[in-house]
């Protein structure tokens, strides 16, 4: 069992190249956080980009919350949907992601 510190990241969400950012864990595994803003609601993808580095028949218990913070700072935090969140992993060629949907609107992103 380990704990982590919280770390703040920033995305562009209709950037398409600043959307995603890496990130990486107490392990030094890599992971990429991706901005969704195609529906209605932002949504963010959690990807575990070293998963190939799990032991073969081992899996990897990880668990996790995200919030959002404006730019602006003239609102409070606001928390993913269902947070905090858990998966397990297993060694394959390529993690499919973890999405995680906000009730923060599209239309309200970047304002």
């Amino acid at each position: 069992m380990s704990v982590s510190a919280v770390s703040p990241i920033s995305l562009y969400p209709f950037s398409r190249t600043k959307n995603k950012t890496h990130l990486y864990d107490r392990d030094k595994q890599a992971w990429m956080l991706e901005s969704d803003t195609t529906g209605e609601h932002l949504k963010l993808r959690l990807y575990y980009a070293d998963v190939y580095n799990v032991p073969r028949r081992f899996t990897r218990h990880v668990s996790w919350s995200v919030s959002v913070v404006p730019v602006h700072g003239h609102e409070k935090p606001r928390r993913a949907k269902d947070a905090p969140f858990s998966n397990y992993y297993a060694q394959t060629e390529q993690d499919e992601g973890y999405m995680m949907s906000t009730d923060i609107p599209v239309s309200e992103v970047g304002l």
